[in-house]
């Protein structure tokens, strides 16, 4: 009877141990992506803001189960970094990855508005699909 209680009480101190490093974790990506969108909130921040910015988002991407979230900031902070390039790139794989998501197509349907129209209205079209009260954005 004491061999099964020790067995017991070492499994939920096990337990207790990674409940507390997980909630660790989350606290770390929580604080990390609080000072990025601080950063990108900011008007007028310099260049090396916005690059700091970008860097806690990819520290804090690998334990953050919303990555819807993660991806909405790094394509802001990329078009505020200039790379309006590497953000439609970003939103494209974010719509691959995630082709239930209404955020990632209406992403990819603002991003690829100028630089490319025929992406654009796909993208507000499978918008349209997912979500048909809200999803009719704009025409260009």
């Amino acid at each position: 009877m004491a061999r099964k209680d020790l067995i017991a009480r070492v499994l939920v101190a096990a337990l207790a141990l990674a409940a507390i490093a997980w909630l660790g974790l989350s606290y770390r990506n929580t604080v990390l992506l609080e000072e990025a969108f601080d950063i990108a909130a900011t008007p007028d921040v310099p260049g090396e803001r916005i690059e700091h910015a970008l860097d806690l988002v990819e520290r804090s991407e690998p334990l953050n189960p919303d990555r819807g979230e993660i991806t909405r900031l790094r394509v802001a902070l990329q078009v505020r970094a200039g790379r309006r390039d590497l953000a439609l790139e970003t939103a494209k794989r974010y719509a691959r990855a995630e082709p239930e998501s209404t955020d990632a197509w209406a992403l990819l349907a603002d991003l690829s508005r100028t630089e490319d129209p025929e992406l654009a209205a796909m993208a507000r079209e499978r918008w349209a699909e997912l979500d048909p009260v809200r999803g009719r954005p704009p025409s260009p």
